[in-house]
């Protein structure tokens, strides 16, 4: 069977109301060390890929192991209309995990150490500007990746310096291999005090069906992750319902922010509450309704969960469930350094 040289993607984002939470360490390890041709990834070896990641993107009809079958398959989403075969390769892998990142995998937890959603966009997204301002065959050399993570802002010094110690003698990476060395380095510490928690809840209304977009691209610009010039890299097409989005934003922004108040109380478990709280929301919309709430105070000894919400018939966020348990489990900034 033919195979091109390269892959249309002509539809990147799903609007949809789909649970997604980016790329962990098992799922890019898994990628890095996927065999290539010459930079190539045959389509087969792909999509077995995306069937062992339990990614859910049209691709149920097909069982593990049906290479016949699978190399027949004409409708994934990211095959052009006019294109009967597809092909991943270097150029085209930065599109792809973007695709990835914005799907859901049946191997997505909270508690796995990796990227979210917001994460992989912006960084993918830096390594393809750069890629650009030079020859734009998905590759970087020594003096653009330096360049590149000189604009990764908020990481300190020693970080970046860790990351660019990955590549010592200078031969061109991919995106795969930058994303690993980010991720190898990503700081441990992590947390969220009650401001913080709120600064995210305020882009969230429960009338409306996405977050705040103007709010979100202010709030991300105080990170200082990049520098102005990569700003228009902050607007974050909404894919997903403000609740489920709101959850992804807490464990985003308890990794990437750098403020500290050394007498307020924080949490550093963000990533653990998020996988508790969608343990009970049965029905995954992001959202805990007075059923799983019950089911949450079940679960929650010694606590009277009613000194926390009054008011049972409001539907609790992902930010109103870490401040609960932010006042049940306090911690603080020097018991973590």
């Amino acid at each position: 069977m033919p195979f091109k040289t390269s892959v249309l993607f002509c539809v990147l984002y799903f609007f949809t109301e789909t649970w997604s939470i980016g790329l962990d360490k098992d799922q890019i390890r898994k990628l890095v060390a996927l065999p290539n041709d010459e930079g190539t990834f045959r389509s087969i070896v792909i999509i077995t890929y995306l069937l062992e990641v339990g990614y859910t993107g049209d691709l149920k009809q097909f069982e593990k192991g049906d290479d016949e079958k699978l190399e027949k398959k004409q409708s994934l989403p990211f095959c052009s209309s006019k294109e009967k075969e597809f092909v991943v390769n270097i150029k085209t892998m930065p599109d792809f995990l973007i695709l990835l990142a914005d799907n859901n995998k049946n191997t997505d937890c909270w508690k796995n150490e990796g990227f979210t959603t917001y994460e992989v966009k912006l960084f993918v997204r830096m390594f393809i500007v750069q890629d650009k301002r030079g020859v734009h065959d998905g590759l970087l050399n020594g003096s653009e990746i330096i360049e590149l993570f000189n604009n990764l802002r908020n990481q300190t010094d020693e970080h970046k310096q860790n990351v660019k110690n990955e590549f010592p003698d200078g031969e061109p990476i991919n995106v795969l291999m930058y994303l690993a060395a980010i991720l190898k380095h990503k700081s441990k510490l992590k947390h969220l005090n009650e401001a913080q928690i709120n600064k995210c809840q305020a882009l969230y209304k429960s009338t409306k069906k996405y977050l705040d977009n103007k709010k979100q691209k202010k709030l991300f610009k105080t990170l200082g992750m990049v520098p102005k010039k990569y700003n228009f890299l902050l607007d974050f097409e909404h894919v997903r319902s403000a609740a489920l989005e709101l959850q992804e934003l807490l464990v985003f922004w308890s990794e990437q922010n750098e403020e500290y108040d050394r007498s307020a109380p924080l949490i550093t478990q963000v990533r653990q509450y998020m996988w508790e709280f969608a343990i009970y929301d049965l029905n995954k919309d992001g959202l805990l309704d007075i059923y799983e709430l019950e089911e949450a105070r079940f679960h929650t000894p010694n606590s009277d969960m009613n000194t926390f919400f009054s008011d049972w018939s409001i539907m609790m966020c992902p930010a109103m469930f870490l401040k609960m348990k932010l006042a049940l489990h306090p911690e603080y900034y020097a018991d973590i350094i």
